[in-house]
C-alpha cells in the first residue's frame, strides 16, 4: 500500500437515472493535530444533560469514558456547532484497539492526523455489536487526538477524543465508504451505489460481487479514473460507473452477500456484509477492507 493517502470515489450506476444522495457525503473531521492533554475536561461537564446526541463512550479495559457530541444536527436538540474546543483528559491505552458504545442503528468513521503538515487518515473501526465498535489506535504510539463522525436515523454529530496510547496500533488498512439506496429506492427502477475508498494507491482496481437468497450473482465492476479536489493537497479523486444492467430484479431476491473486492500491486482486500441487515442509516457503510491471503481463496 502507498504511504499516500488518498480518498477516492467510485460510483456505481445501475441503470440510467440514480438517487445520487443515498449515503450522502461522508464528512470529515476538521483538521487537528497531534495532541497534548488540554489544561480542562469541563466540556464533558457542561454538556452532561443537554438535549443532543447520545454521548460516545471509550472502554479501553479498565475503565470507561464519556465523549458528547459537538458540531451536530439532531432531532431533538436541535443544531449546534459551538462545542468541542476541549476534549477530556487522554484515555490511556496499552492495546492496540479500544471499544466505544455508541446509539443502536448508529454509524462511526475515525480519523486522525499525525502532525499540522500531514493528510488526515482514516482509522479502522469496525462493528462487533448492535451499538459497540472496535477502534483501532494509531500505528505510532503517543498522544493523539482522534476525531469521530457519527450519522444516526436522527442526524449527524462530531466526537473528538484524546488517546494517550503506549503501544502501537495495527498498521493502517483501506477503508471504503459505501452509499447504498435504501429499501424503498432499492425496489425503483433506478438507484445509485457510490463507494469512496481511503488509503489505496491509485493505480487500484475494485468490484462489487453480489450473491442473492436466491442464488442470482452479479459482479459490478468499478471503472475507476482520477479527478482532483479543488482546494485540498491530500485529497484525491478516483471516479466511474459501471455499465448499466437491466433492472433492479437483475440482483435477485433480497437480502444480498455483499463483497467488496480491492486490487493494487501488494495485494486484495476485501470487506462483506448484508444487505440490508448490515447497512448503516441512510444506507450508509463504512468497513475496513481485510487482506486476503491467497490470490487463489474465493472473495
Amino acid at each position: 500500500m502507498g504511504t499516500t493517502r488518498l480518498a477516492l470515489f467510485a460510483a456505481l450506476m445501475v441503470i440510467s437515472a440514480a438517487c445520487s444522495d443515498a449515503g450522502g457525503d461522508p464528512v470529515l473531521a476538521e483538521t487537528s493535530t497531534t495532541a497534548a492533554a488540554p489544561d480542562s475536561d469541563s466540556s464533558t461537564m457542561e454538556l452532561a444533560g443537554l438535549e443532543g446526541p447520545p454521548a460516545l463512550v471509550v472502554d479501553n479495559g479498565r475503565s470507561t469514558v464519556e465523549a458528547h457530541g459537538f458540531d451536530y444536527c439532531w432531532d431533538p436538540g436541535g443544531c449546534a456547532d459551538s462545542f468541542g474546543t476541549e476534549v477530556p483528559t487522554p484515555i490511556d491505552v496499552d492495546t492496540q484497539t479500544v471499544l466505544l458504545s455508541w446509539i443502536g442503528k448508529g454509524d462511526l468513521s475515525a480519523t486522525y492526523q499525525t502532525d499540522e503538515e500531514a493528510c488526515r487518515a482514516r482509522l479502522s473501526l469496525d462493528a462487533v455489536g448492535p451499538e459497540t465498535w472496535s477502534l483501532a489506535m494509531p500505528p505510532e504510539p503517543g498522544t493523539h487526538r482522534i476525531d469521530l463522525h457519527g450519522e444516526a436515523e436522527e442526524g449527524t454529530t462530531r466526537f473528538a477524543i484524546l488517546v494517550s496510547s503506549s503501544v502501537a496500533g495495527p498498521p493502517l488498512l483501506p477503508i471504503a465508504s459505501v452509499g447504498w439506496p435504501t429499501s424503498e429506492a432499492f425496489t425503483d427502477d433506478a438507484f445509485l451505489i457510490g463507494v469512496e475508498f481511503y488509503g489505496i494507491d491509485p493505480g487500484s482496481e475494485a468490484e462489487i460481487q453480489i450473491l442473492s437468497s436466491d442464488q442470482v450473482s452479479t459482479v459490478l465492476p468499478l471503472q475507476m479514473y482520477t479527478t482532483a479536489q479543488e482546494g485540498s493537497a491530500c485529497v484525491r479523486w478516483i471516479e466511474g460507473e459501471t455499465a448499466a444492467i437491466e433492472g433492479a430484479s437483475a440482483l435477485g431476491a433480497t437480502p444480498l452477500d455483499v463483497t467488496l473486492l480491492l486490487r493494487d500491486g501488494t495485494g486484495r482486500y476485501k470487506a462483506s456484509w448484508e444487505w440490508p441487515r448490515d447497512i448503516g442509516p441512510n444506507g450508509y457503510r463504512t468497513s475496513t477492507l481485510r487482506p486476503v491471503p491467497s490470490v487463489n481463496e474465493a472473495p
